[in-house]
């Protein structure tokens, strides 16, 4: 228990899954280590406690299971589609009353809201608590340059019709994105109209006019790393941006013997010829339907490209899903072509 009452008081909200939610709570680990005085409410959803290791959080963290999980069993006949839409349009309200739950179990009013990008309801909410406002990006700054655009790329889908009948075309005009074709964007940036979209293509479709909003967008990257020309670009969008290198999990030490593990993926994978192999996987919510996985593999068959699956239990089954143990180790195996990465870009 913290023994006086907290300095500040800030509400965390994590957007659900490990892609996400994972380095949300690194950067809270770290900033409650160097502001012990400052309590931090983490509002996580069901089903998300697992990522958590609770008995290291420090005590100025403090956790509440504030909305159930769309990745949890949906009814029958119910999609997890579906599930994702209710969830995000009930968030709003949900999260509002587990944050009074947190202001009155602290005896502290939150100051400050740290969000997950997503929940993009936090700009009104921060609004009508008169308080602070911080989102973090966790793709690359370029693919938050093309949302950051979003109303410049929808104009150019809806009145130009050369721009539709060429998907190869650049970006050009669009900073960061001058190499990207049109067909690379964001489906939620291809999708002309709004009344049958998906409601996270609509939160997609409005970090353009929202994030502006936000007393200050946190971005994992590096300034070694980013476009000077494309970090200036996005400081004119925000009223802050910061750059705030790695917030990248914490995993289980790597296995180092390739026999220990279970899958084979290992042994197989030193059998490999040095940076030959491709690695394939998905994000959180979705993964490609068995038919275009089919053609995907038949294209790496083609190509006698040697590759390994990453793919979500709930998609797959379990038997094509690694531990994260298994995973770091696979990640840092020398026979990759080249670093994977996770986002849209």
């Amino acid at each position: 228990m913290m023994s006086l009452l907290p300095e500040k008081h800030i509400a965390v909200l994590p957007f659900i899954g490990a892609s996400h939610f994972q380095p949300l709570v690194n950067l809270v680990l770290k900033l409650a280590a160097a502001a012990p005085r400052v309590l931090f409410s983490l509002l996580i959803a069901t089903g998300d406690k697992h990522l958590l290791s609770c008995s290291d959080l420090p005590v100025n963290v403090k956790l509440y299971e504030a909305i159930s999980s769309p990745w949890l069993s949906p009814p029958p006949g119910e999609s997890r589609k579906e599930k994702m839409q209710q969830f995000l349009e009930g968030a709003p309200r949900t999260y509002e009353m587990a944050i009074a739950v947190a202001e009155e179990t602290a005896g502290v009013k939150v100051s400050c809201l740290l969000t997950d990008v997503f929940f993009t309801f936090a700009s009104t909410l921060a609004e009508k608590k008169q308080v602070k406002w911080i989102s973090l990006w966790v793709s690359s700054p370029q693919v938050l340059s093309a949302y950051a655009y979003s109303d410049v790329i929808i104009q150019k889908f809806r009145h130009d019709e050369e721009a539709r009948s060429q998907p190869e075309r650049t970006l050009e005009g669009i900073p960061g994105l001058s190499r990207m074709r049109i067909k690379d964007l964001p489906e939620a940036l291809q999708h002309t109209y709004l009344d049958d979209m998906y409601t996270l293509f609509r939160v997609f479709r409005e970090l353009g006019t929202v994030l502006p909003r936000a007393d200050a967008v946190l971005v994992i990257s590096y300034d070694e790393v980013t476009p000077e020309p494309l970090v200036a670009n996005l400081k004119s969008k925000f009223q802050e941006l910061l750059l705030v290198g790695s917030l990248t999990a914490s995993f289980t030490p790597p296995l180092h013997d390739s026999g220990s593990n279970k899958t084979g993926c290992l042994a197989w994978l030193d059998k490999q010829k040095h940076q030959s192999v491709a690695y394939i996987s998905f994000g959180t919510v979705v993964g490609l339907p068995p038919e275009e996985l089919f053609i995907l593999a038949e294209a790496l068959e083609a190509s006698r490209t040697p590759y390994l699956w990453s793919l979500k239990d709930h998609l797959y089954g379990p038997e094509c899903g690694l531990s994260s143990g298994p995973a770091c180790a696979l990640l840092d195996h020398a026979a990759w072509e080249c670093p994977p990465s996770h986002g849209d870009a």
